[in-house]
């Protein structure tokens, strides 16, 4: 499947014909001879000229490589997550149809708008509508958190993609690193 914010730089450029104006020339009457007072001879014959149409090359701009990189990256993370999903629903689906039940019908159409939101996101990425794309794919990430709290896949995205703070703030408490404590003297006191 070919990337589409890589597609949206290799545009071809656009080529604007320039249909130029009508070049009128015209002879400016000499002033009357004539002492006889006769009209002054008709106006000289008008020359027109149309010259050949002018091809104008016009290049689109190119996107900044920082915009497309982190639409390229977050393209890569929606679909990975998607495809969790996916997986998710089916095992779901697998698990439920053996006891003779359906899982939720809105967890199917959570993943159809995601899926959606996703092409639509790259339609946007592919016409260089860089802000257009980031808004689908925001709306696909909010999707997605949806379904992975749903199939409880939450943590698991939220730990490989965290920074080590946040992770560490998402974590039960239970579960996170004790703060910094001294070292415990384990020399024994001769005292005693």
């Amino acid at each position: 499947q070919p990337d589409p914010v890589a597609t949206s730089q290799a545009q071809p450029p656009l080529i604007v014909q320039q249909t130029p104006q009508p070049q009128v020339a015209t002879t400016q009457p000499q002033a009357p001879t004539t002492a006889q007072g006769q009209p002054p001879p008709a106006p000289a014959a008008v020359i027109t000229r149309t010259p050949e149409p002018v091809a104008v090359v016009v290049t689109p701009p190119r996107p900044d490589p920082a915009i497309v990189s982190e639409l390229r990256g977050r393209r890569v993370r929606i679909e990975s997550r998607l495809e969790a999903c996916k997986a998710a629903l089916a095992n779901l689906q697998q698990t439920l149809a053996a006891q003779g039940l359906k899982p939720r019908g809105d967890a199917g159409i959570m993943l159809q708008n995601a899926t959606g939101e996703l092409s639509e996101g790259d339609s946007a990425a592919k016409s260089a509508d860089f802000d257009g794309a980031r808004q689908h794919y925001e709306v696909a990430e909010q999707t997605l958190r949806r379904l992975e709290k749903l199939f409880n896949l939450s943590a698991q995205w939220r730990g490989r993609y965290a920074s080590p703070a946040t992770r560490e703030s998402t974590l039960p408490t239970r579960l996170r690193r004790p703060a910094a404590v001294p070292p415990r003297d384990t020399r024994r006191d001769s005292r005693r």
